[in-house]
């Protein structure tokens, strides 16, 4: 009996070693929403590269305008993050309806970081070229230095203050679509809700391309600065409330 337990004994130590020395045996932790993923990208590659690699289900192709770049210069995670000088520069992915939630949930995540103390710096939204309706956007204002997310609703437009925001920092930016309720959140911090509205409670579906640098076709308030681990997700709400922020690159699974 002693010799039996002693052998069971060994066994047992000898798993937890195992599991001691390779704690990813049974595979590291995704993102349980990754096939609700439309568009994933790390910014990460070579200093100076133009290839922007989405790391979706559904991989999408960027074209890249002007001088919009990979830079080691600034970074969150990966040593690398896309930049854009202000003039001329930025990326953008043809329609889908992968950008319009419709009366679904959704969330878009994005860290940013501001380098132009000039005019409002819109670095995502997918407006025409004439200025008009964008179904999303996100931007630093200008005049109150606060950062803002903003959205039309077929009717008007929507917008949540998220609070100061300097230049030279990164910031993590979320918006959260959960039913009828726009949520907007600066580093994990909620900041403020708003009724998505417009009689149907969508944002609406621009039909213009989607870009990160610049507000869709819309040239004037062009971004200065970086971009880095942005993720847009459709059909699930990830937050409604003060969350943690994540301390690795977003999973690609």
């Amino acid at each position: 009996m002693i010799h039996r337990s002693t052998d069971v004994g060994a066994a047992l130590r000898s798993r937890q070693r195992g599991f001691l020395l390779n704690p990813f045996r049974f595979g590291p932790a995704g993102d349980p929403f990754y096939s609700s993923v439309k568009l994933l990208l790390h910014f990460d590659g070579a200093n100076n590269s133009t290839t922007f690699t989405d790391n979706s289900g559904t991989p999408k192709s960027a074209t890249v305008n002007g001088n919009a770049k990979i830079s080691t210069t600034q970074s969150v995670f990966g040593g690398a993050a896309g930049y854009f000088d202000g003039v001329g520069d930025w990326i953008h992915f043809a329609d889908s309806a992968d950008w319009h939630f419709g009366t679904g949930d959704g969330t878009v995540d994005v860290r940013v970081r501001f380098e132009d103390t000039g005019a409002d710096q819109r670095f995502m939204g997918q407006t025409n070229s004439g200025g008009g309706n964008s179904s999303l956007l996100m931007s630093r204002i200008q005049g109150t230095g606060n950062g803002s997310i903003a959205w039309f609703n077929g009717t008007g437009y929507v917008g949540i203050t998220l609070g100061a925001v300097a230049f030279n920092t990164w910031y993590a930016y979320r918006f959260v679509k959960s039913g009828t309720t726009g949520y907007g959140f600066l580093n994990g911090t909620l900041a403020g809700s708003a009724a998505i509205g417009g009689g149907t409670n969508t944002i609406f579906d621009s039909s213009d391309t989607f870009s990160l640098g610049r507000d869709g076709a819309y040239a004037s308030n062009v971004f200065k600065g970086y971009i880095d681990e942005f993720r847009w997700t459709k059909g699930v709400a990830r937050s409604t409330s003060t969350y943690v922020l994540d301390t690795a690159a977003f999973p690609n699974s």
